[in-house]
């Protein structure tokens, strides 16, 4: 295979590179270049709504002769990345090096959080960090976090870590170390109050009542190719199931191909309640767009039909 032929499998992210990688372990070396490239920045279509893409690209980096090599470069790109999303790629990569006992990639994933807390931009790193260390490295974003509050009056700290860390803690269990904590340790009572207050902010200031199933109707009936899907995942996420079913009534009945991507867009997150035959019949088609989007909500769900799929969609590419 053409090294430029390689370089879109990997790039695609579908899998036909590992395929390939496993039938043919003599000509790994050969791609060293692309893989390199795709492990150090973001290559994904529609980089918005992909899923990340560590444990495929870490399985490739792991069938490499060179694979430290790559290790390395990886770290050191994570220490230069500025594009949010290639960094954010960086981090879980090595996330899973340092699963694997590599300690220069936890290093440079604490590194990457101390740096970009600095900024205004908000902090990178802290998933991967209570991934790898529990409640201890909670304990340390906090207490970082909170000297930036101490330090910054305008700072402003959400509720979306907090939040997931009770969630996978127990809420009580969580409560009780960061009030234990916050009896010594005024960064952690800072981060707490800053939390406290942005809740209450937020309760205040919520927006208003979401879209029902009329107006979000009305949005797709105006839907034009190339306009923003967000307000479409953001109301899939949030829709009940009546009204998922509703809206997969519609979209099975729907005949405009151009319509087709903002009710996939819905379905980014939940999964398609009806028969999947339609959304199958999308990823096949010649419509990269379309079949991307269609392959994104399939693969949340398992069946041998999307399995076989997954299957003929790596050997049509091969």
């Amino acid at each position: 295979m053409k090294v430029k032929d390689f370089k879109k499998l990997i790039n695609r992210g579908f899998g036909e590179a590992i395929v390939f990688l496993r039938k043919n372990p003599n000509l790994i070396h050969k791609y060293y270049n692309a893989i390199l490239f795709a492990s150090t920045h973001n290559t994904a279509y529609d980089r918005q709504c992909e899923w990340s893409r560590e444990n495929y690209l870490f399985e490739i980096i792991m069938l490499s002769d060179k694979k430290e090599l790559l290790e390395n470069e990886v770290i050191k790109a994570l220490y230069k990345s500025s594009d949010s999303y290639s960094t954010d790629q960086l981090l879980k990569l090595c996330k899973n090096f340092a699963e694997n006992g590599n300690d220069l990639a936890r290093n440079a994933i604490y590194h990457k959080f101390d740096e970009t807390l600095k900024s205004n931009d908000g902090y990178f790193g802290s998933d991967e960090i209570i991934h790898l260390d529990g409640m201890n490295g909670f304990l340390y974003i906090a207490k970082a976090v909170g000297q930036r509050i101490i330090s910054d009056e305008n700072y402003i700290e959400e509720d979306w870590l907090l939040d997931s860390v009770s969630k996978k803690y127990g809420k009580r269990e969580t409560t009780r170390i960061l009030k234990e904590e916050s009896k010594n340790q005024k960064s952690i009572k800072a981060y707490l109050e800053a939390v406290k207050k942005y809740k209450k902010s937020k309760k205040e200031n919520s927006f208003s009542k979401r879209q029902g199933i009329d107006e979000i109707r009305e949005v797709i009936k105006n839907y034009k190719k190339g306009d923003g899907n967000f307000i479409f995942r953001r109301w899939g996420r949030e829709a009940t199931q009546d009204e998922l079913d509703v809206i997969a009534n519609d979209f099975i009945n729907e005949k405009n191909q151009d319509m087709f991507i903002p009710y996939l867009n819905i379905f980014m997150i939940p999964d398609f309640p009806k028969v999947l035959n339609k959304v199958i019949e999308i990823a096949r088609i010649n419509d990269e767009e379309l079949s991307l989007i269609a392959f994104r909500v399939l693969r949340k769900i398992k069946s041998k039909e999307i399995h076989d799929l997954a299957i003929e969609l790596i050997k049509r590419e091969m």
